[in-house]
């Protein structure tokens, strides 16, 4: 059966599949975005309930909190998206970061002698697993290989 003059592979350009890792890190990455942005609302709604004296010096660190968690819900969108094209990866800058808050967590966690199931603690948790399963995955050759992919 002779291939039709449509199909890209009988035109002589050779089509890139995304691979499979970079799909689930994007993938992986969704729940950290949106933890990121709910955490910086949540900040400035406990914020707002506060009550007492020097009440602007909370409402600037709720603006600097909330302003963090901003830059770092757009910095992963917008890695999520440059991934998924295949570009350079600066996916692997949100990950390493929400992956090392986690770390930085259960080693306080550990250090106080504080571990112990809170309802509270499971999804920055699990969430944070997630992004170390993304850095894993955005580390492997082949997602390596699409995303040091310059598009021209």
């Amino acid at each position: 059966m002779a291939r039709s003059t449509a199909d890209p592979a009988a035109a002589g350009s050779p089509t890139r599949r995304r691979p499979v890792a970079v799909v689930t890190a994007v993938l992986l990455m969704l729940p950290a975005a949106l933890l990121w942005l709910v955490g910086g609302i949540a900040f400035v709604s406990a914020i707002a309930r506060l009550q007492g004296d020097a009440m602007f010096l909370f409402w600037l660190l709720a603006v600097a909190v909330a302003g963090l968690c901003l830059l770092v819900t757009l910095m992963t969108a917008a890695g999520m998206w440059i991934a998924w094209q295949g570009g350079p990866g600066v996916l692997r800058v949100p990950a390493g970061l929400t992956f090392g808050l986690l770390l930085a967590a259960l080693a306080v966690l550990v250090l106080l002698d504080k571990v112990a199931y809170e309802p509270t603690m499971l999804t920055p948790m699990v969430v944070g697993g997630l992004a170390g399963t993304a850095l894993l995955l955005l580390a492997t050759p082949p997602a390596r290989r699409w995303l040091d992919h310059r598009p021209r």
